[in-house]
């Protein structure tokens, strides 16, 4: 009997031990996917900050180049023919959801408006080699455009806010 007792303390010991190491492994996870919810408007300029300091051990050990920012962009009823212009940053822009390969889109792409004009925008960015020692890792700006003029523009700084001060 006491072999049986010994039996149930070590299986549900082991299973607290995996509970615990998942749930630390899903914290040091929550830092890889910057989410942002924006509300464009024509004409209006939007500052939007990446702290690559968030990215966890896992992230930093295995791909500290890549970083992926998943936008959703409420945009007016009337804007339509959306394109986008990238410039300062070198990304993969993509409006599929987060599972399997991502459909790059070219600036030429006419972007797909959702549910209740939200426009979704995944950027998967290159950090160059070297910059994340810094504070001011790379500043860049994704231009929207409706009918081939300017909507909105999404100023993008990526910062490492543990870097040392320039």
């Amino acid at each position: 009997m006491n072999k049986f007792w010994m039996k149930k303390l070590s299986i549900a010991l082991i299973a607290a031990l995996l509970m615990f190491g998942l749930a630390a492994f899903k914290t040091q996870n929550d830092g890889d996917r910057n989410f942002q919810r924006l509300v464009l408007a024509k004409g209006k300029n939007i500052e939007y900050t990446v702290d690559i300091a968030r990215m966890g051990l896992l992230k930093y050990w295995l791909q500290p180049e890549y970083l992926t920012v998943s936008l959703r962009c409420q945009i007016e009823a009337d804007a339509d023919q959306l394109q986008y212009e990238l410039t300062g940053i070198d990304a993969v822009v993509s409006q599929s959801g987060k599972k399997g390969n991502w459909k790059k889109l070219e600036p030429k792409d006419i972007l797909v408006k959702r549910d209740k004009n939200t426009v979704p925008l995944n950027l998967e960015i290159v950090v160059p080699k070297g910059a994340s020692g810094r504070q001011t890792v790379q500043p860049g700006s994704l231009r929207i455009l409706a009918s081939g003029e300017l909507y909105s523009t999404i100023e993008l700084r990526i910062i490492n806010s543990q870097a040392k001060v320039e």
